[in-house]
């Protein structure tokens, strides 16, 4: 198996980001799982579903079959309904995001020591509203194909900083105070890459000289992400860096 998963923001104007796996991975009936927590720590959410056509709490994310496997589409909330930020508006699709990356980082598919050749990355986030910082944390192990990619490619930075702006619009950012793309930061070269939010305290992702390491894993982590609107934003950014260089390396 050449890749598990990857991430894709090719529809975030329709509402939701979008974990796309590939067909031989998509007929394994133990890929997503549901998490032992999901009834003992969150029994006032509905019921976690777990089924051919729908995942998460509620059964949130439906699950579709397509030409080249299967695709979970994550939808994105919308936070700003009545004008001001809610978080529990958010706490469904982040739990449910959260459930779905920790199932697939802990599967016998995606093993670190052998990792499918062309993996462009495994991600993990959370949700905790009880943190006044950091709550919504979001990190990714980077593997060699995207390391190569970058190193290799000119970061395409106005397509990320537009699906940036996309799924913070459609979540009900406040688009009279961030009326343009170019609020959004994607800063590349050399190899590294910075995603920033303008909502908050510079909510950011990238890679720096501390991720670094080798040129076969960068373990790379989000700062001041303390919403799920500024999460998903820059899951966004990422997910539209992964849809250039699958494009790049002829992945579906």
């Amino acid at each position: 198996m050449d890749w598990v998963y990857r991430l894709s923001a090719g529809q975030v104007k329709q509402g939701y980001l979008t974990i796309l796996f590939s067909d031989e991975a998509a007929g394994r009936a133990d890929l997503l799982l549901k998490p032992r927590w999901a009834d003992e720590v969150h029994s006032d959410l509905p019921k976690f579903v777990v089924s051919q056509s729908g995942y998460g709490f509620g059964e949130i994310f439906p699950l579709v079959r397509t030409e080249a496997g299967m695709e979970l589409r994550v939808i994105m909330p919308e936070l700003y309904a009545k004008g001001s930020y809610s978080w529990k508006a958010g706490r469904i699709p982040a739990l449910s995001l959260s459930a779905a990356l920790l199932s697939l980082r802990v599967s016998d598919l995606l093993d670190h020591r052998n990792m499918p050749s062309k993996q462009l990355l495994c991600a993990d986030s959370m949700y905790d509203p009880s943190r006044e910082m950091h709550g919504c944390a979001f990190a990714a192990d980077i593997y060699q194909p995207l390391i190569l990619w970058l190193a290799q490619h000119e970061l395409p930075r106005e397509q990320v900083a537009l699906a940036m702006a996309n799924a913070f619009w459609t979540m009900g950012g406040p688009k009279r105070l961030y009326a343009s793309a170019r609020e959004f930061r994607a800063l590349g070269g050399d190899g590294r890459f910075v995603l920033q939010c303008p909502l908050g305290n510079c909510a950011c992702f990238g890679v720096d000289g501390m991720s670094r390491s080798d040129d076969k894993h960068w373990r790379v982590g989000s700062h001041n992400t303390d919403n799920v609107l500024q999460q998903f934003t820059l899951l966004a950014g990422l997910a539209a860096i992964c849809d250039q260089a699958a494009k790049d390396l002829n992945l579906p």
